[in-house]
């Protein structure tokens, strides 16, 4: 039987939010798979893409002001 007037609730209604902001995982396990990612996507372009630059506090407070 279907019921016409049914409508599904939004995604995630009905999941509770996390319980702080904390962020999860483990700041270095993130920074070894990303290593990990880097050096399987050398290997499939052939060449490592170059990453910019980390940013400035000075080009930080600039775009903090912008905001």
């Amino acid at each position: 039987m279907i019921d016409e007037e049914f409508v599904p609730p939004d995604r995630g209604d009905e999941q509770e939010g996390p319980e702080s902001a904390v962020p999860a995982g483990d700041p270095d396990e993130a920074v070894r798979l990303f290593h990990h990612y880097r050096r399987l996507m050398a290997q499939i372009l052939g060449y490592e893409e170059e990453l910019p630059e980390p940013a400035s506090e000075e080009g930080l407070a600039a775009v903090e002001e912008e905001l």
